[in-house]
Order: structure tokens, then C-alpha cells, then sequence
């Protein structure tokens, strides 16, 4: 058993993007994302996760400054 734990703010200064092929709005604060290689056939275009492609990197964005995480896994994984 494996597990990794990043605490990141929910503080409304903070953007977060990437994580790969998903759905929903560009910034992914609020909501929670699985991390699988997958065919998503008939899919919604604001709820479905996950899509084809999983990438376990995510850059944070505040006014002041900006940086990235990368999680080195081929496991599924979930981003919360």
C-alpha cells in the first residue's frame, strides 16, 4: 500500500490546471479526479472521469508566483 498525501489550499488566490485529458472547468479546485488510462465511450462532456489519457502533473497559479507537481506512478490514483 502506497500513499502520498500534498495538502494544497482551497484559498480562492490559488488556480490549479492540468492532470491530463478531463472534463469540467479549466481550473480543477474543488473537485475530484481519478487518474486511469481508460476508454471513455458516450462520455459527458461536464462530469465523466476519468477520459483517455492520465497525466499526474498539475501546475498551481497564484498572482505572486506559480509551480508544479508531478507524481512519478503508473497506479491509479485520485487528486481531491
Amino acid at each position: 500500500f502506497r500513499h502520498t498525501l500534498t495538502r494544497p489550499t482551497t484559498d480562492d488566490q490559488y488556480y490549479y490546471y492540468g492532470l491530463g485529458e478531463k472534463t469540467g472547468p479549466i481550473d480543477k479546485k474543488f473537485r475530484r479526479y481519478r487518474m486511469r488510462n481508460m476508454d471513455a465511450m458516450g462520455y459527458n462532456a461536464e462530469h465523466t472521469d476519468p477520459l483517455y489519457k492520465h497525466i499526474p502533473f498539475y501546475i498551481t497559479l497564484r498572482f505572486d508566483c506559480a509551480f508544479g507537481l508531478f507524481y512519478d506512478t503508473t497506479y491509479d490514483c485520485t487528486f481531491d
